[in-house]
Protein backbone atom coordinates (compact mmCIF):
# COMPACT_ATOMS: atom_id res chain seq x y z
CA UNK A 1 0.00 0.00 0.00
CA UNK A 2 1.54 3.28 -1.10
CA UNK A 3 0.28 6.60 0.24
CA UNK A 4 2.04 9.96 -0.11
CA UNK A 5 5.20 8.31 -1.36
CA UNK A 6 5.59 6.10 1.77
CA UNK A 7 5.34 2.36 1.51
CA UNK A 8 3.29 1.52 4.64
CA UNK A 9 3.43 -2.20 3.98
CA UNK A 10 7.14 -2.32 4.75
CA UNK A 11 7.60 0.46 7.33
CA UNK A 12 4.40 0.52 9.36
CA UNK A 13 2.94 -2.22 11.49
CA UNK A 14 -0.15 -1.96 13.69
CA UNK A 15 1.05 -4.82 15.91
CA UNK A 16 2.30 -3.92 19.40
CA UNK A 17 6.01 -4.09 20.14
CA UNK A 18 7.14 -7.16 22.02
CA UNK A 19 10.08 -7.59 24.39
CA UNK A 20 10.51 -4.09 25.75
CA UNK A 21 9.96 -2.96 29.30
CA UNK A 22 7.01 -0.79 30.28
CA UNK A 23 7.42 1.49 33.26
CA UNK A 24 10.47 1.59 35.47
CA UNK A 25 12.54 -1.10 37.11
CA UNK A 26 11.41 -1.25 40.73
CA UNK A 27 14.13 -1.32 43.36
CA UNK A 28 11.93 -3.30 45.77
CA UNK A 29 11.00 -6.34 43.70
CA UNK A 30 9.90 -8.88 46.32
CA UNK A 31 6.70 -7.33 47.69
CA UNK A 32 5.96 -10.32 49.97
CA UNK A 33 9.33 -9.87 51.67
CA UNK A 34 8.69 -6.12 51.87
CA UNK A 35 5.28 -6.72 53.46
CA UNK A 36 6.92 -8.78 56.23
CA UNK A 37 9.50 -6.01 56.67
CA UNK A 38 6.68 -3.46 57.06
CA UNK A 39 4.89 -5.60 59.63
CA UNK A 40 8.07 -5.71 61.72
CA UNK A 41 9.08 -2.06 61.25
CA UNK A 42 5.63 -0.47 60.82
CA UNK A 43 6.15 2.05 63.61
CA UNK A 44 9.03 3.71 61.76
CA UNK A 45 8.85 6.52 59.20
CA UNK A 46 9.63 5.93 55.53
CA UNK A 47 13.01 7.57 55.98
CA UNK A 48 13.88 5.23 58.87
CA UNK A 49 12.69 2.21 56.87
CA UNK A 50 14.86 3.28 53.92
CA UNK A 51 17.92 3.33 56.19
CA UNK A 52 17.18 -0.20 57.46
CA UNK A 53 16.24 -1.78 54.10
CA UNK A 54 19.06 -4.14 52.92
CA UNK A 55 19.65 -2.39 49.57
CA UNK A 56 20.07 1.37 49.20
CA UNK A 57 16.65 2.96 48.54
CA UNK A 58 15.11 6.36 49.15
CA UNK A 59 12.17 7.16 51.40
CA UNK A 60 10.12 7.88 48.27
CA UNK A 61 10.85 4.36 47.02
CA UNK A 62 9.61 2.99 50.34
CA UNK A 63 6.48 5.13 49.95
CA UNK A 64 5.81 3.79 46.45
CA UNK A 65 6.20 0.20 47.66
CA UNK A 66 3.91 0.89 50.64
CA UNK A 67 1.26 2.22 48.28
CA UNK A 68 1.72 -0.83 46.04
CA UNK A 69 0.97 -3.24 48.92
CA UNK A 70 -1.94 -1.12 50.17
CA UNK A 71 -0.40 0.53 53.25
CA UNK A 72 -0.54 4.19 54.13
CA UNK A 73 2.57 6.12 55.01
CA UNK A 74 3.42 7.41 58.46
CA UNK A 75 3.38 11.15 58.89
CA UNK A 76 6.62 12.99 59.49
CA UNK A 77 7.89 12.98 63.04
CA UNK A 78 8.08 16.77 62.97
CA UNK A 79 4.32 17.00 62.39
CA UNK A 80 3.63 14.68 65.30
CA UNK A 81 6.07 16.51 67.57
CA UNK A 82 4.53 19.86 66.60
CA UNK A 83 1.05 18.63 67.55
CA UNK A 84 2.36 17.28 70.85
CA UNK A 85 3.96 20.64 71.65
CA UNK A 86 0.69 22.44 70.87
CA UNK A 87 -1.20 20.12 73.20
CA UNK A 88 1.41 20.57 75.95
CA UNK A 89 1.29 24.34 75.51
CA UNK A 90 -2.51 24.38 75.64
CA UNK A 91 -2.52 22.20 78.77
CA UNK A 92 -0.04 24.57 80.43
CA UNK A 93 -2.20 27.60 79.61
CA UNK A 94 -5.33 25.90 80.96
CA UNK A 95 -3.63 25.01 84.24
CA UNK A 96 -2.42 28.63 84.62
CA UNK A 97 -5.96 29.88 84.02
CA UNK A 98 -7.28 27.51 86.71
CA UNK A 99 -4.68 28.78 89.19
CA UNK A 100 -5.64 32.39 88.50
CA UNK A 101 -9.34 31.63 89.09
CA UNK A 102 -8.60 29.94 92.43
Amino acid sequence: MVKSGINFGETFSANPKVGYQKGYNRKIKDLDNFKQFVQIHGSKTQEEMAEIWPTPVSDRTIGKALKKIGYTRKKKLTDIEREMRKKDKNLGQKSEQRRKKS
